[in-house]
């Protein structure tokens, strides 16, 4: 008997950079909405609502119909916890075959992102801002290279060393390598005594 075939959906993670204060307003609005939002599904689903009158409530809460599918998706993680408290703000957005692809965070390229912001009259703005994505996979050879090459003082007072340069400047993870590890200390102590010294 064959198995069915398991989906891969890839979850992209990284950091983003806006640099206007007002798309950043917009954007923490959002995020905070949406987890409102999960929060509300995740309460009418417990008091057994249809799923479809769920998808209505937070969709004109939302202004979003894709926001609040992915906000009840969300929600239906949690549906054996009897009360729903989420701590952080965020977003998620599910992307749909029949869309081909996400219709509300689209990467324009490896360092570009545009995040849907939508309003309450029905129209939607397009938020940019930059990505970056955390250390690479495990490359020992030039992952220990990279990590050493790129130990140093970062800002005036802050210094960085070992998996944290990986981190940092997006390099691949050294893995067990322990000699890269001290290399990578040795500089950074240089650093901090030759800064120390004037």
């Amino acid at each position: 008997m064959a198995r069915k075939r398991e989906k891969i959906k890839p979850t992209i993670i990284g950091r983003l950079t806006i640099s206007r204060p007002e798309d950043r307003a917009w954007l923490l609005l959002l995020m905070r909405k949406f987890k409102e939002a999960i929060e509300m599904a995740h309460h009418l689903l417990r008091k057994g609502l249809k799923e479809s009158e769920v998808k209505r409530r937070i969709t004109k809460y939302l202004s979003n119909a894709w926001y609040s599918t992915s906000a009840i998706k969300r929600a239906k993680l949690y549906l054996n916890q009897p009360y729903l408290k989420l701590r952080k703000p965020q977003l998620f957005s599910v992307g749909s075959r029949d869309e081909k692809g996400n219709r509300n965070i689209k990467l324009v390229s490896t360092s570009e992102v545009l995040i849907k912001i939508p309003h309450a009259t029905g129209e939607h703005s397009w938020l940019k801002a930059r990505v970056k994505f955390g250390e690479k996979s495990a490359y020992s050879s030039i992952g220990e290279k990279l990590v050493v090459e790129n130990s140093g003082r970062v800002v005036p007072g802050l210094y960085v060393a070992g998996m944290a340069v990986a981190a940092l400047h997006g390099t691949p993870r050294m893995g067990p390598i322990f000699g890269g590890m001290l290399l990578s200390g040795k500089k950074v102590a240089e650093a901090i005594l030759s800064d120390v010294k004037g």
